[in-house]
C-alpha cells in the first residue's frame, strides 16, 4: 500500500504468507542439516571410522536449534514492517535490536523485484532498493506479495528517473 501524509505513522506488516513462507524455509533447512549429518556419518561409516552418537548427540542438537530458530522466525515476523510514503521508504524489524531504516527515494540508485522458486509458487517476492551515494547501500522488504511490490517497484522507479533528469540538467 502507497500511504498519503494522513497515515504517515502507520506501518503495515507482512501478510499470513509471508509467515508460512518463512517457516518453511526454516523447516527446509533443518531437513537438509538433518540429512547432511546422517550423510556424514554414514561416509565416515563406510571409511571405517565409527563416531560415537552418545558423546555428541547431534539430530537432538539440531533439533534444538531448529526449535530455537522457528521461534525466532515467527517471533520476528510480527516485528517486521514497512511503510512506503512520498518521500522515503521505511523498514522496522528486530525483537531484541531494533533496526528502523528510511531511505529516501530521491537517493535511490535502482530497485529491483526478485523471486526464487518458492516465492514463485506462493506469489511472494522481495523488494530491492539500492541507493546512491559514497558506500552502496540495499534495503531489502521480503515477502511481499507479488501485486504489492510490483506497485511499490512503479512508485520508486519516477524517482529514479526524475533523478536521472534532475542530473543531466546540472550538467
Amino acid at each position: 500500500m502507497i500511504h498519503s501524509q494522513d497515515d504517515s505513522d502507520q506501518f503495515f506488516r507482512l501478510g499470513p504468507k509471508a509467515l508460512i513462507a518463512a517457516v518453511s524455509k526454516c523447516c527446509g533447512v533443518f531437513v537438509v542439516l538433518c540429512i547432511g549429518s546422517l550423510w556424514i556419518r554414514f561416509s565416515l561409516g563406510l571409511l571405517g571410522v565409527s563416531w560415537d552418537l552418545d558423546s555428541f548427540p547431534l539430530i537432538p542438537t539440531l533439533l534444538v536449534f531448529f526449535v530455537w530458530s522457528l521461534v525466532l522466525t515467527v517471533v520476528g515476523h510480527f516485528f517486521r514492517s514497512y511503510k512506503l510514503d512520498e518521500q522515503c521508504l521505511h523498514t522496522r524489524e528486530g525483537v531484541i535490536w531494533h533496526k528502523h531504516t528510511a531511505v529516501p527515494l530521491n537517493r535511490v540508485q535502482h530497485a529491483e523485484v526478485a523471486r526464487g522458486p518458492f516465492e514463485r509458487m506462493v506469489r511472494l517476492a522481495t523488494l530491492t532498493v539500492h541507493t546512491a551515494g559514497p558506500t552502496s547501500y540495499a534495503v531489502d522488504v521480503k515477502y511481499l506479495d507479488l501485486d504489492l511490490a510490483n506497485e511499490m517497484l512503479s512508485k520508486i522507479v519516477p524517482h529514479e528517473l526524475e533523478q536521472s533528469e534532475d542530473d543531466s540538467k546540472t550538467e
